[in-house]
């Protein structure tokens, strides 16, 4: 696996964990209704949605990398 690929899977990975994360504050939130939850939850999910951005810019730039 090539160093690129791996950056690429880890930003995935990433992705599912704060959208995970974030899914959980909202709903420890509502059932809970502790603020610093939703708090939490929302941070996460704006960081996933940035690292959904990142992923695509990195993508882009090194484009001309090969995969194997």
């Amino acid at each position: 696996m090539s160093l690129k690929a791996f950056h690429l899977f880890f930003i995935a990975a990433s992705v599912l964990v704060c959208f995970g994360f974030g899914a959980w504050g909202i709903y420890d939130h509502a059932t809970r209704a502790h603020a610093d939850s939703l708090a939490l939850g929302l941070l996460s999910l704006g960081i996933g949605v940035v690292l959904i951005f990142y992923g695509r810019k990195f993508r882009q730039k090194f484009s001309h990398l090969a995969s194997p």
